[in-house]
């Protein structure tokens, strides 16, 4: 199973610190989905 997840970001946060969250979201969801694989990526919030 294959899921793909499109998550927005505050434009001003460092990419190591999105990339942090992202990882953590992907292990999280494989080890409570067996079998799956999980694809977090960022966008960026639009800046006011």
């Amino acid at each position: 199973m294959y899921v793909e997840i499109f998550l927005e970001f505050d434009a001003e946060r460092k990419m190591g610190k999105i990339q942090y969250v992202i990882n953590a979201i992907e292990r999280n969801l494989e080890r409570k989905i067996s079998g799956s694989e999980i694809i977090v990526s960022p966008k960026i919030a639009p800046v006011a």
